[in-house]
C-alpha cells in the first residue's frame, strides 16, 4: 500500500501521455483504491492464518492457499494492466508478497508439517 501511494505521481505521469482524464479516473477507482484499501484487510488475514496455522488449525491451510490464489490472481491482473511498465516498483511489492505466500504454502503442506495440524472432530 505504501508503494502505491509514493509511486501514484510517477504512475500518473507515465499514463497520462495514454489515458484520458476519464480514464485516469476509472483506473483510480478500478485499481488503485481497490489495492490502498484492500492492503490493510489483507495483511490483517494474514496475520491472522499465520496465528491459525501456529496454533495447528487444519482449515488454515486451505484458507492459507486461497489467499495466496487471490495473489496470484491480482499479480497477473497486474501484469495484464501494464504494472510492468508504468509502474515497476508496484509490480515489484505485489510479487515479493507472492513469493512470501508460494514460500508459505510450500512449507504448510510439507510432509514434516503436516503432524501439527489436527484435525476437527466429525460433527454428529
Amino acid at each position: 500500500m505504501v508503494t502505491v501511494l509514493v509511486t501514484l505521481g510517477s504512475v500518473r505521469s507515465a499514463i497520462v501521455r495514454e489515458f484520458t482524464a476519464a480514464q485516469w479516473h476509472t483506473a483510480m477507482l478500478t485499481q488503485i483504491v481497490p489495492v490502498a484499501a484492500g492492503a490493510p484487510v489483507v495483511a490483517g488475514l494474514w496475520l491472522w492464518l499465520a496465528w491459525a496455522n501456529g496454533r495447528g488449525h487444519d482449515w488454515a491451510r486451505c484458507a492459507s492457499m486461497a489467499l495466496v490464489g487471490l495473489l496470484t490472481l491480482g499479480l497477473l491482473i497486474g501484469l495484464g494492466a501494464g504494472a510492468a511498465l508504468y509502474a515497476p516498483a508496484d509490480l515489484i511489492a505485489m510479487t515479493v508478497p507472492w513469493l512470501v505466500g508460494l514460500a508459505v504454502m510450500v512449507l504448510i503442506f510439507s510432509k514434516t508439517a503436516s503432524p501439527y495440524y489436527q484435525q476437527e472432530p466429525a460433527q454428529q
